[in-house]
């Protein structure tokens, strides 16, 4: 059988295509909105594991949130919510369902300092409720998504753990104030009518190095636990 160099060519084209396409992935034309999709567009996606995201890191990022175009609602293009007009990164721990579930899946296995795409459906959202004005139910949401930090999880103390009452892994006023009322109790003492039993404002201050109304984990110093 004869074959042409014209068609040789063409198989040898279409080889090198197939080839380019197993190592490197290439982005849909049209995105579904039936699963996630993630888009690592740029910074690093080689890193150290001190630099990775996992459940139970603690994660500092920056994002636009738009309405995805494929969208079945909304306004596509849209945008309702960034990080960027509050002037700080948004601060969570990874994994613990303190953010929607498209965000703890999507932002898994990443490097400090990646830049992603994330395209989240309803059902990894809000569903079919409307958390706010600028999200309709049933959208699709587009997040334009800067990993800032990572911090790995550290155990925390024995002492942060009794005073952690929901265990969310931060405390807040009340579960402090409600540890020294208890542990006044246990020790026999009883305070004066009307006393607060409470840390005083200029330890709090200190602890609360971020003043976002709570003492995570590793704020917890050593000058607060001696007060405990």
């Amino acid at each position: 059988m004869c074959v042409s160099m014209h068609s040789v060519r063409g198989l040898v084209l279409l080889l090198i295509v197939a080839l380019v396409a197993a190592e490197f992935e290439i982005l849909p034309q049209e995105v579904s909105t039936e699963e996630l999709k993630r888009y690592v567009y740029d910074g690093p996606t080689d890193c150290p594991v001190e630099d990775m995201t996992m459940e139970g890191v603690e994660v500092s990022i920056h994002y636009i949130g738009t309405i995805d175009a494929t969208s079945k609602t909304g306004a596509p293009g849209s945008e309702f919510d960034t990080s960027h007009e509050r002037g700080k990164p948004l601060r969570f721990t990874l994994g613990k369902r303190q953010v929607i579930a498209g965000w703890d899946t999507g932002l898994m296995g990443l490097c400090k300092g990646a830049m992603v795409t994330l395209i989240i459906p309803p059902q990894l959202a809000y569903g079919d409720q409307s958390p706010s004005e600028g999200i309709p139910g049933g959208a699709t949401l587009n997040f334009d998504v800067e990993l800032v930090d990572v911090k790995q999880e550290a155990p925390p103390s024995a002492v942060f753990k009794e005073v952690d009452a929901d265990g969310d892994g931060r405390l807040n006023p009340f579960e402090v104030k409600a540890f020294f009322a208890e542990k006044s109790l246990r020790g026999g003492r009883r305070a004066p009518h009307g006393a607060s039993l409470t840390v005083p404002k200029e330890l709090w201050a200190r602890e609360d190095k971020n003043n976002d109304g709570y003492i995570d984990w590793h704020e917890f110093s050593g000058e607060m636990k001696s007060e405990l």
